[in-house]
């Protein structure tokens, strides 16, 4: 029987392991087509001629075969916007994840999380002003939370464990992740994270924060001083 292990494209794919039965979260803009990928395996090595079928919120949405090397694609273009349920499945095997559609009047904001929620550097521990201040945020943008040393499926139980799980969790890869956004329509208003996150944004948000010193971006000194901007 064939072991399902699933995984979204971003900008690269990225595969995950045979007992993680979670796809990455992946975020795109109404009627911006996106790829779902997933990839079969047996106990060792890939295994190909495996019929997945991809569910968005319950509905089957697609169903292809996987090829020689497990690989199994399929283009999926949204036409409403909202947080959705992946789920896929090949067999007995499924695993589940996130689908963010947003609107072009939507105001995304990106937050690195290992350059803005933890008290001490990989502490993981993430302080209660912190944690409310983002509950308030979310009342009136879209938060999208990255990464690039923790790992996306690390990132979202730290999430989860603070309930600030119900969004998307992506992989952070420098300009190649602003590209991605950029091409899929997703509006970025801003970004919390490192200067170079801030440099490797550019033009294409409006704001910019850092708790280090930076050039391109506003320095703050803790979450209140974002909060008190963004809610002008």
């Amino acid at each position: 029987m064939a072991i399902l292990i699933i995984f979204i494209f971003l900008i690269s794919t990225s595969v995950v392991s045979a007992e993680v039965h979670v796809v990455n979260d992946i975020i795109t803009a109404v009627n911006h087509p996106v790829y779902l990928s997933a990839r079969t395996t047996g106990k060792i090595f890939p295994e190909g001629g495996i019929s997945v079928t991809f569910y968005i919120d319950g509905k089957e949405v697609g169903k292809t075969l996987s090829t020689y090397d497990g690989y199994a694609i399929l283009s999926y273009t949204p036409k409403t916007p909202g947080l959705k349920r992946l789920k896929i499945v090949a067999g007995n095997s499924e695993a589940s994840g996130h689908l963010l559609v947003v609107r072009k009047e939507d105001r995304v904001i990106l937050v690195s999380m290992e350059d803005s929620l933890f008290d001490f550097p990989f502490s993981f521990n993430i302080d209660p002003k912190t944690k409310d201040i983002l509950r308030k945020l979310k009342k009136k943008y879209i938060l999208v939370y990255v990464t690039y040393i923790l790992g996306v499926e690390q990132a979202k139980r730290i999430l989860k464990r603070y309930a600030l799980g119900d969004t998307v969790t992506i992989k952070w890869e420098g300009e190649s992740t602003i590209e991605y956004l950029m091409d899929h329509g997703v509006p970025i208003y801003a970004l919390i994270g490192s200067p170079e996150m801030i440099e490797q944004a550019g033009d294409y948000v409006r704001k910019a924060f850092s708790f280090k010193d930076t050039e391109e971006g506003k320095v703050v000194e803790d979450w209140e001083e974002i909060y008190k901007d963004l809610s002008n």
